[in-house]
């Protein structure tokens, strides 16, 4: 089972559930996105998170991957927002952060 949620101070959630073992209890991952995507998996994430493996249902699942996720775009502070991101090299050999400008614009909007 797997859901998207926003914009959430300019990013979106989506989530994916899963049956572990026998089918008893699921595991939830969430990954917190820039842009809106169609689904978990073709999302081009800005970060991942793991929602754990001991829910009892797929929309418990899904609502802690989303709940942990919110709380991480929570404490993200308006000024560090540019620092988000991976690290890259430019062709001048400056550390630079290829997703800080996109994150900007969705802050703003």
């Amino acid at each position: 089972m797997e859901k998207v949620w926003g914009p959430i101070k300019g990013f979106y959630i989506t989530a994916y559930s899963m049956p572990v073992g026998t089918g008893e209890r699921f595991c939830s991952y969430a990954k917190v996105c820039a842009e809106e995507p169609a689904t978990y998996w073709d999302a081009s994430c800005v970060f991942k998170l793991f929602g754990g493996e001991d829910h009892k249902s797929a929309i418990e699942a899904l609502a802690f991957a989303r709940l942990a996720a919110q709380a991480q775009i929570e404490r993200i502070p308006a000024r560090e927002l540019a620092l988000l991101g991976f690290a890259v090299m430019d062709s001048n050999r400056q550390v630079c952060f290829p997703l800080a400008p996109a994150i900007a614009q969705r802050v703003a909007a």
